[in-house]
């Protein structure tokens, strides 16, 4: 699976040439940014505390998921799908790359996110591998799509301090 930065704001999430969807955020600053699935429709990443450490991922005015950033640099993404709430935690691996990894309550890894830099177009894209254990999430594109917001975040953030 890959994600691939069409623009500066927009991020094509594709898997095997095939069009999954598209992550837009509303500017090149933003913290807010719209998923639109080919399949289950459009989703909303919304801050919701003033430090922009909470998302919310909203469909159709109901939350699908909260995503909590701690100063350590970790995240916490809680999912409200089901009756039986998942939680997951998505965390940089190896210190000098920036290599990103989501893991479930007992530490399986369910999706690897590796950043790859186009010095051409000056954009970044995304390798994503999802592990058996992620492809049988219902909500595994959401996921991905999470991640990629985090991650982004968390790059322009760490730019913006050098």
């Amino acid at each position: 699976m890959k994600a691939k930065a069409v623009s500066h704001t927009q991020y094509i999430l594709s898997d095997n040439g095939r069009e999954n969807g598209t992550l837009r955020f509303d500017n090149w600053f933003s913290n807010q940014a719209t998923l639109k699935i080919t399949d289950d429709g459009d989703f909303r990443f919304i801050p919701v505390n003033f430090f922009r450490t909470h998302y919310q991922v909203i469909q159709n005015e109901s939350v699908r998921f909260n995503l909590y950033r701690s100063w350590r640099g970790t995240t916490r993404i809680e999912s409200h799908f089901s009756s039986n709430n998942e939680q997951f935690i998505m965390q940089r691996r190896g210190f000098f790359s920036a290599v990103y990894v989501l893991v479930d309550k007992d530490k399986r890894e369910l999706i690897t996110l590796k950043p790859e830099f186009d010095w051409r177009r000056f954009k970044r894209n995304f390798n994503i591998e999802i592990s058996a254990a992620g492809q049988r999430k219902q909500y595994s594109l959401i996921l991905v799509a999470s991640m990629v917001f985090i991650a982004r975040i968390m790059q322009r953030k760490r730019a913006a301090r050098h």
